[in-house]
């Protein structure tokens, strides 16, 4: 898959097909899994970076072909997780996965 943008987004970018096949990561998010196997990732399946308890809630949402959103917390860092499938010709071909660090000066404008 041939993207360039991504690779200088402040995000990080999965992106899998619908069997959850990785078929690319741009750079931010190879860093953010070096530990799983980084760059080695594409061309496998997205469960080899998720804990088995996340690998039902990801295929439910392949096959559901629902957005999905939630924060973590590692460390001082949290990070924003949001998920949505991708269609191809009008047809579901897969789920993206965006990660970033929120700053922790972050403002809640519904609150101000």
């Amino acid at each position: 898959m041939e993207v360039n943008w991504t690779d200088n987004a402040p995000v990080g970018i999965i992106i899998s097909d619908r069997e959850g096949k990785i078929l690319y990561m741009n750079e931010r998010a190879i860093q953010g899994q070096l530990a799983a196997g980084g760059r080695d990732l594409i061309g496998k399946n997205m469960t080899v970076c998720h804990p088995s308890g996340v690998i039902d809630r990801v295929k439910a949402l392949i096959a559901s072909e629902t957005t999905n959103a939630y924060v973590l917390r590692d460390g001082e860092k949290v990070k924003l997780i949001y998920q949505f499938p991708w269609y191809q010709d009008g047809e579901q071909a897969g789920f993206v996965s965006c990660s970033m660090v929120l700053p922790q000066n972050i403002k809640d404008l519904l609150k101000e």
